[in-house]
């Protein structure tokens, strides 16, 4: 997306709406804070997980008694040593269940987010294509007034018609601006409304 002062006029730089869901959703920050979250309690599940796994500990030492270096006085000991837990009344399910339940929750809340900016991006792209539209066709409408008044104003010249008919043509040209200014500020905020989208705008303001 161009940045917001040098939006065109049409929408012939816009890429298509697929690429700019995708890009979307690689550029919210928003999104990826709750793919974070989903990390992080996928982290707690595993970890939660693991306190019901045993754990395995080995020690080993060595003792030396006696000064007489011609013979071995030294003794070794080694231990092993293995930790499970038969039974913790529920407690480690439970932190189980729960850590997975809020996962789930993160997950379902990632995709409603998903969907949630591919409609905003579908509809920001609507919107442009409509606007593009309307300036086109008002642009035209403008070019047409235009030679319109420049004739009746010759013709007006020439004593052929009257002043109502001159009036009424440079009244047509200023309906036709103003529909195309119209048209322009909403393909402009089409424009902004995908840069907001695609998560542009508050980037770039966090770069400031």
């Amino acid at each position: 997306v161009v940045p917001l002062g040098e939006v065109p006029d049409h929408h012939a730089g816009i890429a298509e709406v697929g690429e700019l869901k995708q890009q979307a959703l690689g550029h919210r920050q928003d999104l990826h804070a709750l793919r974070a979250q989903l990390n992080a309690q996928r982290a707690r599940v595993e970890g939660t997980r693991a306190e019901r796994k045993p754990t395995v500990s080995v020690q080993a030492a060595g003792n030396t008694f006696g000064e007489d270096s011609l013979v071995n006085n030294t003794s070794w000991r080694v231990m092993g040593m293995v930790n499970y837990r038969l039974y913790d009344g529920g407690v480690v399910s439970s932190r189980t269940a729960a850590a997975r339940e809020r996962t789930a929750a993160v997950e379902a809340e990632i995709r409603s987010r998903e969907q949630s900016i591919r409609n905003e991006v579908q509809s920001a792209h609507d919107d442009i294509q409509v606007a593009s539209l309307r300036l086109e066709a008002a642009e035209g409408n403008v070019e047409r007034a235009r030679r319109n008044v420049s004739q009746i104003n010759t013709r007006y010249g020439q004593g052929r018609t009257i002043l109502i008919d001159l009036l009424q043509a440079e009244g047509g040209l200023v309906k036709a601006r103003q529909e195309a200014l119209g048209a322009r500020a909403a393909l402009h905020a089409g424009l902004a409304d995908l840069s907001l989208a695609q998560g542009r705008i508050l980037q770039q303001f966090g770069e400031e």
